[in-house]
C-alpha cells in the first residue's frame, strides 16, 4: 500500500483535490494520504513539514487545473518564484527520485516543457491521468488501479470477498457462543451479567419520571423499641385502622408481621379494629414472614378477621438489583406477596403460567386477574430476614421501575402516623400502605448509593405500582438476544471491511462510540418497552467479532500480527 503526497493549488483545483483526497483515503487510509489542508497547522514550518512527508511518500500526485500554469501573484507567474510551494514540492519529488503522477482536472492539459522552470521540465514528459467530471468515478478507479497495480487491486477485492464469506460463518458462531454463555450465565461468575443489567436499569430509572401509582398513600409509623417490646404499639395500629376506615380508604395494608410469642393485652383491640373495618367494606391486610407447618405465622384469629395475609419478603438479591416478589411457593401452597395484595386486594392464586409469564389469580369478586411477572426463582439458601423461605422454595419475582427517594417522600404520597390519625380528608378509593420506620427493615436498591437505603414498605410501594400498571421488566427472549449479537457482530465485521487495508486511526473512536451508543439504546429500550438487554454479552460479541476480523485482515495483508 503506497504512501501518497497530494500537490495542488487551492485557487486552481481546491475542490477537485478535496474530492480526490476523500476517494484515496477510502482506499488507503488517512495516514497514507498527505493533504496539507488537514496536516499543516498554523504557525508550523511548512517546508520542514512537507519535506518530512515527501521523504516518506512513494508517489506524488500533481493535480493540475486550467489555471495551474498561469496562476499569478502581483503580475508574476507563481511557478517562476523559486519559493513557490507547488514548484518546490514537485522539484523536490524529482530530486528525491519519487514517482510523480500528473492528474489533469477541469479539462486541463499537460504543460509543455518550454513553459516550465528547469526543475519541473521532466513533468512535461510524464503520462498523465485525466479526471473528467462526467466520468469521475471511473477515472478515480483508474487512478487507484495505477497506484497499487491491477494485480494488487484484484487481490484487495478478493480479500474483501473472503472477509465477507468468512463473516457468514464467524458472526453466527460468535452469536451462538454468546447465547450459550448467556444461557449458563457465564459472566455471573464474576457478577458482570447482573451488574451490567442493574446499571442499565439505574440509568433508565434516573432519566424516567417514575413515581408510585396515584391510588397509593404511604403512612409511616415511627420506630419505638420500647412500645414494640411490650406490644403496646398495636394499639396505635388499631386506632389507625379506625381512622382510615372513617375516611373511607379502600384498602389498608400493613407491611408489618407479628412474631410468635405470648398474647398481648392489645391484641384484642387490633383484632376488633380489623373486624369492624372489614365489616364496613374496608379491606385490611397484614404481612407475615414465616411459616409453621406450611401455615403463615401471625396473631391468633388474625386470619379470621383480616382480609388477607401477604408475604413481606421482597424477593431475592441479584448483584445490586433487588427483585420484588409476587408469589411464594412453600410446600404445596402458593402464597401471595404483600405487594400483590396491596395492588389487587385479597386474591387466590390459581396458577402460574411460565408460557405467558403471568400469575393468574381470582380476586374477592371472583374475577380472574392476570399479572405479568419477570421470572421464577428457586431459593438456594436460608435468609434470617425471611425465615419462611427454605431452600427449594420458589419465588415468582418481578423487576419493577423504582421511584427516586424524593418522590417517595412527597406530601402527596406520604404522611406520618399523627397526620393520619388527626386528618379528616376523604380517602375514598385510596390504598393505604402502612410501614414501620425501622432500620432493621431497610434494604438497598439500584437507586440507593452508599449508605443511603430505603424502607421495605417504600420498595413494596413501587412493586405494587408496577402490578397496578401491568408492568413487569423482562429480559429479551433468546431469539432477540441472538439477533442483537448477530447485528453487533455484523457491525464489527462491516467496519473492518470498510477500512480493509487502510488506516486504523479512528479505531479507538469506533471501539468507544459503538458501546456507548448501544448503552444509550439499551436504556431507551428499558424505559420505553420495559425490556432488559443483556449488554455484557452483546458487547462481548461485538469485540470478539472485531478482534477476529482484525486478525484475519492482518494475516491476509501479511502485516505483523
Amino acid at each position: 500500500m503506497p504512501n501518497l503526497f497530494i500537490s495542488y493549488r487551492r485557487a486552481d483545483s481546491g475542490a477537485s483535490a478535496e474530492l480526490i483526497h476523500k476517494r484515496l483515503v477510502s482506499w488507503f487510509g488517512r495516514e497514507r494520504v498527505f493533504f496539507d489542508v488537514e496536516e499543516i497547522r498554523a504557525g508550523e514550518d511548512w517546508q520542514r513539514r512537507l519535506g518530512e512527508r515527501m521523504d516518506r511518500c512513494d508517489a506524488v500526485l500533481a493535480i493540475i487545473g486550467r489555471g495551474w500554469l498561469v496562476d499569478l501573484d502581483a503580475g508574476t507567474r507563481r511557478l517562476d518564484d523559486a519559493d513557490d510551494k507547488v514548484r518546490w514540492e514537485i522539484a523536490q519529488a524529482f530530486a528525491l527520485g519519487k514517482r510523480v503522477l500528473p492528474l489533469l482536472v477541469d479539462g486541463a492539459s499537460l504543460p509543455d516543457a518550454a513553459d516550465l522552470p528547469d526543475s519541473l521540465k521532466p513533468l512535461a514528459g510524464l503520462q498523465a491521468i485525466k479526471i473528467a467530471h462526467e466520468r469521475r468515478n471511473k477515472d478515480l478507479d483508474t487512478l487507484v488501479e495505477e497506484l497499487i497495480g491491477r494485480h494488487n487491486l484484484l487481490d484487495l477485492f478478493r480479500y474483501r470477498l473472503r472477509l465477507v464469506k468468512r463473516a457468514a460463518i464467524v458472526i453466527p458462531a460468535v452469536a451462538l457462543a454468546g447465547l450459550a454463555f448467556a444461557w449458563v450465565s457465564l459472566f455471573d461468575l464474576f457478577a458482570l451479567d447482573t451488574a451490567s443489567a442493574s446499571y442499565v436499569m439505574l440509568l433508565g430509572d434516573l432519566v424516567s419520571d417514575n413515581r408510585p401509582d396515584d391510588a397509593l398513600l404511604l403512612v409511616t409509623v415511627p420506630a419505638d423499641p420500647e412500645r414494640a417490646a411490650d406490644k403496646s404499639q398495636r394499639q396505635d395500629l388499631a386506632r389507625l385502622i379506625e381512622a382510615l376506615s372513617r375516611r373511607q380508604a379502600k384498602r389498608v395494608v400493613f407491611d408489618v408481621f407479628f412474631r410468635a410469642g405470648p398474647a398481648s393485652p392489645f391484641d384484642a383491640e387490633l383484632l376488633e379494629a380489623a373486624r369492624a373495618a372489614t365489616a364496613h367494606g374496608v379491606e385490611v391486610i397484614f404481612g407475615f414472614n414465616d411459616f409453621a407447618d406450611g401455615v403463615p405465622v401471625s396473631l391468633p384469629r388474625l386470619r379470621e378477621v383480616a382480609s388477607g395475609l401477604g408475604n413481606v419478603c421482597v424477593g431475592l438479591q441479584r448483584g445490586v438489583a433487588t427483585l420484588g416478589s409476587l408469589v411464594v411457593s412453600h410446600g404445596k401452597a402458593d402464597h401471595p406477596s404483600l405487594a400483590l395484595l396491596t395492588a389487587l386486594g385479597p386474591v387466590t392464586i390459581k396458577r402460574i403460567r411460565d408460557d405467558t409469564g403471568e400469575v393468574e389469580a381470582t380476586d374477592a369478586n371472583g374475577a380472574l386477574r392476570a399479572v405479568p411477572f419477570t421470572r421464577r426463582e428457586t431459593v438456594s439458601h436460608s435468609d434470617a430476614r425471611c425465615p419462611g423461605l427454605a431452600p427449594g422454595d420458589q419465588v415468582i419475582t418481578l423487576i419493577a421501575p423504582l421511584s427516586p427517594r424524593e418522590r417517595l417522600a412527597s406530601a402527596q404520597l406520604r404522611m406520618d402516623l399523627a397526620q393520619a390519625l388527626r386528618g379528616d380528608a376523604d380517602l375514598h378509593g385510596r390504598i393505604v400502605l402502612v410501614g414501620l420506620e425501622d432500620r432493621l427493615d431497610e434494604l438497598s436498591t439500584r437507586l440507593d448509593a452508599g449508605a443511603r437505603q430505603r424502607q421495605g414498605f417504600e420498595f413494596q410501594a413501587d412493586v405494587a405500582s408496577a402490578v397496578l400498571r401491568g408492568i413487569a421488566i423482562r429480559p429479551l427472549n433468546p431469539w432477540g438476544q441472538w439477533g442483537i449479537m448477530l447485528l453487533l457482530g455484523t457491525a464489527a465485521a462491516g467496519y473492518r471491511l470498510s477500512r480493509f487495508g487502510g488506516s486504523g486511526r479512528w479505531d479507538w473512536l469506533v471501539l468507544v462510540a459503538v458501546p456507548l451508543a448501544y448503552l444509550i439504546a439499551a436504556v431507551i429500550v428499558y424505559t420505553q418497552f420495559r425490556l432488559l438487554l443483556n449488554v455484557v454479552y452483546h458487547l462481548t460479541a461485538f469485540y470478539v467479532a472485531y478482534a477476529v476480523f482484525a486478525r484475519l485482515e492482518r494475516r491476509w495483508l501479511n502485516a505483523p500480527a
